[in-house]
């Protein structure tokens, strides 16, 4: 005789498989949204990448709520006192609103972390890698459609539409002309900006597959993957990526031979598609050649330029004069009173978080902030803290402030991997 089961009990079920199917639903909605990075324009003109991000996790919280943790709320209230105290230090109140605005947007996006993890650990180890591997599998398609000409029309449609401003408006035959210039064809942008952001979308979700559960045959496919993506973009930043992903199997590989055979094997691999494309070996000599040139005094400005040059000169201008706390959140326009550079403060500050964190946080304000960060990660028992800081700062040598919601998100997403790894599931490819 069968057991019965009430209705109530039934009921229960199907609301809890709704309620999985919704979240997971928000997951992808929200890992999707982070990879577009489609901003919105304040009044001030100013774009805040990735802030669409923000009514997803408003969603999740009508829909399921949401519990403050004292480990959550002690590092929000620290990281913004933090900024506070960089800001007061600063003494320079004449752009009070931008700096106001650029505390409202960390609060944001600590905000938005924080509830992000919620949503993760409310699904499986397992769901959360078969997302993060279906993203990475339909950039990468998505990047082969648009490189063979399938949907470049509509991705540049959207790219009109979504990430131009009041203020300036993306031409996409500019930047076709651009990338015929640098590496002989016209390279993908898939739906964001700049071909920029959508190697940086792979880099983060390939390698947070990789660290969810990290395999042998997941790095080789990774590598692979890297090398693929890396010929159809012609971006550094996928450079990047295959180092991170290195870096991930020689923190957990224990047969370093084995990872130094594959990386070889690799290397060869590289060699040889990247010798068959001369278009892009010449842009790639030609874009260290620029860095070259701008460390020797050159005034040449290119996007290499703009993220390894530039923001390091400012930097030791910056902390020369203020090393406590920098210019202080917010404090771009306080940059021209250091600079040595004669360029526009925008191209002085260039585009590299990691140099950016101690340009607006000085060496103090950058220590209590890195503190502060450790001690989180410790109170969330994450053990790989030194795996994570490196994987950071490679993704920030890619991206400009440390305040804004695509970084915190980043970082929230690698957090909510290593969280995730503490399960036993089955792991998928």
């Amino acid at each position: 005789m069968r057991p019965s089961v009430s209705p109530s009990a039934i009921d229960a079920r199907w609301l809890s498989l709704l309620g999985d199917r919704v979240a997971i639903a928000l997951l992808a909605i929200y890992l999707l949204l982070l990879y577009t990075l489609v901003p919105l324009e304040l009044p001030s003109g100013q774009l805040v990448p990735g802030f669409w991000v923000l009514p997803v996790m408003f969603v999740y919280i009508l829909l399921f709520g949401f519990r403050v943790y004292k480990s959550d709320f002690r590092f929000v209230t620290t990281i913004l006192l933090i900024a506070v105290m960089s800001m007061v230090w600063a003494g320079e109140y004449d752009a009070y609103e931008g700096r106001a605005e650029s505390i409202v947007l960390l609060l944001a996006a600590l905000a938005n972390g924080v509830v992000f993890l919620q949503v993760v650990d409310r699904l499986s180890h397992r769901t959360l890698t078969t997302v993060l591997m279906y993203i990475t599998i339909g950039i990468m398609i998505g990047t082969v459609l648009e490189v063979s000409g399938v949907i470049r029309y509509l991705s540049d449609a959207f790219r009109v539409w979504a990430f131009s401003s009041s203020y300036s408006s993306l031409e996409p035959d500019s930047s076709h002309v651009r990338d015929l210039a640098l590496v002989g064809f016209i390279r993908p942008n898939l739906f964001t900006s700049e071909t920029s952001n959508l190697a940086k979308g792979f880099l983060v979700f390939s390698n947070a597959w990789i660290l969810s559960t990290y395999s042998r045959r997941r790095f080789v496919l990774a590598l692979l993957a890297n090398i693929l993506m890396l010929a159809l973009t012609g971006s550094m930043v996928i450079l990047v990526s295959l180092v991170s992903a290195v870096v991930i199997a020689l923190l957990v590989e224990k047969n370093w031979r084995y990872i130094f055979a594959i990386v070889a094997i690799c290397v060869v691999g590289l060699f040889v598609i990247l010798m068959s494309m001369h278009n892009i070996v010449e842009g790639v000599v030609s874009r260290f050649g620029n860095v070259s040139d701008s460390l020797r005094g050159s005034h040449v400005v290119t996007s290499e330029t703009l993220r390894l040059v530039n923001p390091y000169i400012t930097l030791v201008d910056v902390l020369r004069e203020a090393p406590l706390f920098g210019v202080g959140i917010g404090g771009t326009d306080k940059i021209t009173d250091y600079s040595s550079m004669r360029y526009p403060v925008s191209m002085a500050v260039g585009n590299n978080g990691f140099a950016n964190l101690f340009i607006y946080f000085g060496l103090m304000g950058s220590a209590l902030l890195i503190v502060g960060v450790a001690g989180y990660l410790k109170q969330k028992n994450i053990d790989d803290r030194f795996m994570l800081a490196v994987l950071m700062i490679g993704l920030l040598h890619t991206m400009g402030d440390t305040w804004t919601i695509r970084a915190w998100a980043y970082f929230f997403l690698y957090v909510a991997v290593l969280r995730k790894k503490r399960e036993i599931a089955p792991c998928c490819m």
